[in-house]
Parts: structure tokens; C-alpha cells; sequence
């Protein structure tokens, strides 16, 4: 998880490093912005998107769901 913009650097980039040692993360991007092109980073590995302001109990039970479905994929 991370945020789309960022003091040095952005979330899609950040995204893109990670994916090329190990393709298997799921990553998610949050964003306070409209103006995120939601296509190119799917197309780029995001799996899915925040929007800021989010609800933080509703944020941390989706990643959980998320990752305990990744595990039993393995």
C-alpha cells in the first residue's frame, strides 16, 4: 500500500521497483487526487485503489481479506 504522491518519489514507481523483484505483491495505491489514471496503473500491477479521506477499519479489513485470499492461492 501506498500513497500516489509522495515528497521523493510516487506510489507507481514505487510499485513498479517493487513488481520487478517479485511480481507476486499485491500492491494498492491511495491518492487524496482525482487525476490517477486507474487503467495505466492496473495495467502497470496496481490491484486496486483508496480514495483519501478512507475509512481506516474499512481499509485495514479489506487488505486482510485480500491477503488471507492471496495465501490460500499459494
Amino acid at each position: 500500500l501506498s500513497d500516489l504522491k509522495m515528497p521523493d518519489g510516487n506510489g507507481i514507481d514505487l510499485m513498479e521497483k517493487i513488481l520487478s523483484v517479485d511480481s507476486s505483491v499485491h500492491f494498492y495505491l491511495m491518492t487524496g487526487f482525482a487525476e490517477i489514471d486507474k487503467e495505466t496503473a492496473k495495467q502497470k500491477g496496481a490491484k486496486g485503489f483508496f480514495q483519501k479521506p478512507s475509512d481506516m477499519t474499512q481499509m485495514i479489513e479489506f487488505l486482510k481479506k485480500t491477503y488471507l485470499t492471496s495465501a490460500d492461492d499459494q
